[in-house]
């Protein structure tokens, strides 16, 4: 009781509600900036850039022999990310998965799970390789382009951000979860985000209308359509938050004695192909004039009385539900009823356009994040010109050298 501290420097009385901001707030800013937030030039996450960072540093290019994801998930970890295996192959499982990614980043080799919902395999039974659109983001690297930083040890270097030739945050959307702060950004049409780019470049005051015209939505990879008006959509783009709903596509295909069948051929984007099929046999169902009970199980074989799937396409597997027209009711005259405004025939993708700039030290606003009257947050601007422009000046300087 009577004996000193033995760091008497070292102690010093402080509030308690002062030190705990103090350190939630490190906590906050690490989470933001280190984790969840994507980088503005690149588009990618830390986690990502470190996969395509050391698949590079493997010699893992498009036209090259796959190699094990273990070997990838292990050379990330043990030289950039030290923040867990799962957590690294989760990731690349996601870059290379076409339902996900609208350009895949990773082209895989194995079971990388299925729009079922069904996981992917072990990475040790799984392989990869970069795709060309990866090669695209990290082309120029050893020209100077960006700058490195130590890794987690200070043993190597790892790039701050890559050259990024390649519109990856718009074309391939991003998610993310930080401390008080989320990102949503649907992925996009690469033709259309090439046009908007050339129109602005021609035009750097160009106005919103004009870049509308070009980029008129969302487009997702799984397809669907968005049911909601051109004004709302663009309000949701000039303010940075606003959400989209898409619903599934279907056609109609006329049988024999006066039957016919709908055959779903898109669904909305982050909808698991299974429960939508489950949801469809429970809207059939409840008109109580199909003939026998839907059973439906995960995706495959039994789906009861005359429900199937057929085809391939883009990894989506086209639904088939033969039915007498009066059983399918308000579901197949235009989809205007609750029926189809449920959670699996019908999902909202809910955008919240955040995002780190340049400097790593700030957020891109929601606010005007696609508006060209708004230069300090106009997302075009920020990462598919302004670092464009950058990378190119500090590759130019480096060769006239």
């Amino acid at each position: 009781m009577g004996k000193e501290a033995p760091f008497k420097d070292d102690i010093r009385p402080e509030p308690l509600d002062k030190a705990l901001s103090e350190r939630y707030l490190a906590y906050a800013l690490s989470t933001i900036t280190s984790r969840a937030l994507p980088d503005a030039r690149d588009g990618l996450k830390p986690v990502h850039r470190r996969i395509l960072y050391g698949m590079r540093g493997l010699g893992l290019d498009p036209n090259a022999p796959f190699k094990k994801s273990a070997k990838i998930v292990g050379d990330v970890m043990g030289n950039f990310h030290p923040h867990g295996d799962q957590a690294i192959y989760d990731a690349l499982v996601r870059l290379a998965q076409d339902f996900s990614s609208r350009y895949p980043l990773v082209d895989g080799q194995g079971n990388f799970g299925n729009v079922d919902g069904d996981n992917p395999a072990a990475y040790r039974y799984t392989e990869a390789r970069m795709t060309e659109v990866a090669r695209l983001l990290l082309a120029g690297i050893d020209e100077d382009a960006v700058d490195f930083k130590p890794n987690y040890d200070g043993q190597s270097q790892e790039p701050v951000v890559l050259p990024a030739g390649f519109p990856n945050l718009l074309a391939n959307g991003a998610t993310g979860i930080a401390v008080g702060m989320a990102t949503a950004i649907p992925p996009h049409n690469l033709g259309e985000l090439c046009q908007a780019l050339i129109a602005l470049i021609e035009n750097p005051k160009i106005q919103d209308r004009t870049l509308f015209k070009h980029v008129k939505g969302p487009d997702f990879p799984t397809g669907g359509v968005i049911v909601d008006e051109p004004a709302v959509i663009q309000e949701a783009y000039r303010t940075g938050r606003g959400s989209f709903r898409v619903r599934a596509q279907w056609k109609k295909e006329e049988l024999a004695r006066g039957t016919y069948q709908i055959v779903v051929y898109e669904i909305p984007y982050q909808v698991q192909k299974a429960k939508l099929i489950e949801r469809i046999a429970q809207l059939l169902d409840a008109f109580g004039k199909f003939p026998g009970k839907l059973l439906v199980g995960r995706g495959e074989g039994e789906f009861g009385a005359g429900m199937n799937q057929v085809g391939d396409s883009f990894g989506l597997r086209e639904i088939d539900a033969p039915i007498q027209e009066s059983a399918l009711g308000e579901f197949a005259r235009g989809g205007e009823s609750g029926a189809s405004r449920k959670d699996r025939v019908q999902n909202q993708f809910g955008g919240e356009q955040s995002a780190m700039t340049t400097d790593l030290g700030h957020v891109l606003a929601r606010e005007g994040a696609w508006s060209a009257q708004n230069r300090e947050h106009h997302f075009i601007d920020e990462f598919a010109v302004a670092d464009n422009v950058a990378v190119l000046d500090r590759v130019s300087r480096r060769v006239l050298r």
